[in-house]
Parts: structure tokens; sequence; C-alpha cells
């Protein structure tokens, strides 16, 4: 985890570090010195060194990720392991103060249990503080649910590479198309994602049924003219959707989602759109460009 290496860097190498182990270590041959390193107020104030350094680097690191992350969205996972990293070398610096003011202050005992108590009494309330900052990083990564649509859709789906589709040039067409879709979601330009989701189902849909022309032709579901079946080419999505149902060429579910989608080609002109009455609105734009999705991820299988 990156935010792991860089917080561990911050506190094991950086400059300031080496500085606080220089006061340590000045201030440790001070109170030999003189004599008073059995004092609590020295060890205190030894302690305190310490402390003082590894909150700042805290604090440097928690404004530092409070940018970087939000509303990135991660993993609650991502979350729960970096609070165990962050915690694991805080306790790791704390046992290292304990340690370095143990060398300074000798081996008594009172002294010992002195520098024990003052290190806990920094260590538990500092860790509760550092498990509520992650938390607080936690809740500005998430994304709102009204936000969701305004993130950039190429950030999270990648244009498929419609291998299924065999007529010549049809997949430069479809690719070209899925991009806008997803440029329309995200200028909240609905009709233009709705108009391009249904000609995007007709397309892969008709593309189907030319690979099994001679069973489509056959079907009970193709519309005739004049006692005639019609040309494939001549065929509405509401014909298409069917015959291919008919061939167990979709699954049940593109069905149950397609009934809104035999009405999208009529929006590609005004006063059809103005005698249905439409509706073409965000939720509109997500359910038609589910249903492309779908059956995008049926006919991959």
């Amino acid at each position: 985890m990156q935010k792991k290496t860089k917080l561990e860097i911050e506190i094991f190498k950086d400059d300031e570090y080496d500085k606080t182990k220089k006061k340590w270590s000045e201030l440790a041959e001070e109170m030999n010195k003189r004599g008073i390193y059995h004092s609590g107020n020295h060890v205190y104030g030894f302690l305190e060194i310490g402390f003082n350094y590894i909150n700042g680097v805290l604090d440097k690191f928690f404004d530092v990720e409070k940018t970087a992350i939000k509303k990135k969205n991660l993993s609650d996972e991502y979350f729960a392991n970096l609070t165990d990293e962050i915690v694991r070398l805080f306790g790791s610096e704390c046992n290292l103060i304990r340690t370095k003011a143990l060398e300074v202050f000798g081996s008594d005992k009172r002294v010992e249990q002195l520098i024990f108590l003052r290190v806990e009494d920094y260590r538990s309330p500092k860790t509760d503080i550092i498990i509520k900052k992650v938390k607080l990083l936690q809740e500005d990564n998430k994304i709102p649910d009204s936000d969701i649509y305004k993130q950039p859709i190429e950030e999270k789906i990648e244009i498929p590479t419609f291998d299924f589709i065999k007529i010549d040039g049809l997949k430069q067409v479809l690719k070209r198309d899925y991009n806008e879709i997803i440029k329309s979601i995200n200028n909240e330009c609905w009709k233009s994602a709705i108009i391009l989701s249904g000609s995007s189902i007709e397309a892969i849909i008709f593309d189907l049924l030319k690979q099994n022309e001679v069973k489509a032709m056959a079907a009970s579901t193709a519309p005739k003219h004049k006692g005639k079946v019609l040309p494939i080419e001549e065929w509405r999505l509401n014909s298409l959707i069917d015959t291919s149902w008919s061939l167990k060429l979709i699954t049940k579910s593109i069905i149950a989602l397609s009934h809104s989608a035999k009405e999208f080609r009529n929006l590609v002109h005004p006063i059809e759109e103005v005698k249905g009455n439409y509706k073409l609105e965000k939720e509109e734009a997500e359910n038609a460009f589910i249903i492309l999705k779908t059956l995008i991820r049926d006919l991959k299988k």
C-alpha cells in the first residue's frame, strides 16, 4: 500500500527525526552530567520531545491524506488496513521513545514505572484519536449517491471489444457510440445517451440475427408483409427483440428490460417525442445504458 510506505518513510527517515534524536542525546548527556535524571519533570520533558515529533508527523500525514483520497471511493478494507498500519507504526515509535528514555535514565524501578506510565498515558488516547481520524478520512473518501453520475465513468468502465459482432465495420461504430454514451451521461445529456443506447441495442441484435438468418426468417415472430417475410434489414426493434428471444439468442433478463428499449428509436424524431410525451431524464438514461451493458455481458459469455 503506497500510503503505508509514505508514512513509514516520514516517521523513520525524515530529517526532523534525526534532529529529535540529537536533542535526546544532548539532553541525556546534560542530565547525566548534572545527576538530575531521576527528576520526574526531566523524565517528562525528555519524553515530550518524542511525543511532539510524532504528533507533528501524524498531523502532517492526515492533512495530506485528506486531500489526496477525498471522494476516491476506496474500499472499507483499504481503510481497515491503513488503520492497522498506522497504529502499528505509532506503537513502534512509542516503544522506541520508551527504550531511549530507559537508556538515559537508568534502570531504577521507580523511574521505569514512571516512564512506562507516561508513555501509556500518551499512547492509549492517541491511538483512539488515530482511529477516529482514519474514520474521518473514510467519510471524506465516499462518493455521495447524488454525485455518482458526475464522476467520470471512464475511470470505472472499459470500452467493450464487441468481439461477438460479425458485420464489417460495426465494431468500430459500436465502440465509438459506447464512448459517446459515457460522455453524454457524464454531461447529463440524457436524450443523447438514451438514443445511442437504443441504436446500439438494435445494431447488436440485428448482427445477432444476421448470424442466424435462416432460423430468424423462419421464426413465427418474423414480421411479414402480404404474407411474405420482410428482410431483416426492415425489421423494427420490437421484432428483432421478440425473434431473438424466440430463438433463445438473448436471455430473459434482456426481454424484461427491453420493453422500454422498444421506444428508443422514436426519440430520433422530435415530433414523435412530442406526440409520445416521453420522459427523458437521468433514470431513463441509466436504464437504457443498463440494458445495453447487460446485452453485451450476456453475449460475451
